[in-house]
């Protein structure tokens, strides 16, 4: 993101990734959605295909881009802050 150093507007946004050949950080596409609703993604783990631990709402979920499966895991009492998997547990902090 570039700013402008005048008065702190946006003046261009781009999509970097940094690659290990010259020039290192480059221009790539805009990702694209992985789901359909706003979800706060916390972890990433790996048990048979790519999956996510996140939230929508007070729900804990397990989500799945591919596919865009999103399955409820439970309902939480309050917002949660952060989620972490541990030796195949998922450790929640609200």
């Amino acid at each position: 993101m570039l700013l402008d150093q005048h008065n702190s507007d946006v003046a261009a946004c781009h999509n970097l990734r940094y690659f290990d050949a010259p020039p290192g950080v480059q221009p790539v596409a805009a990702p694209q959605a992985v789901a359909d609703r706003p979800m706060r993604m916390f972890c990433e783990f790996d048990t048979d295909g790519y999956s996510f631990i996140a939230a929508d709402g007070l729900a804990l979920v397990l989500f799945r881009p591919i596919g865009r499966d999103v399955r409820r895991v439970c309902t939480l009492p309050d917002e949660p802050l952060r989620a972490l998997f541990i030796n195949n547990f998922v450790k929640v902090t609200t």
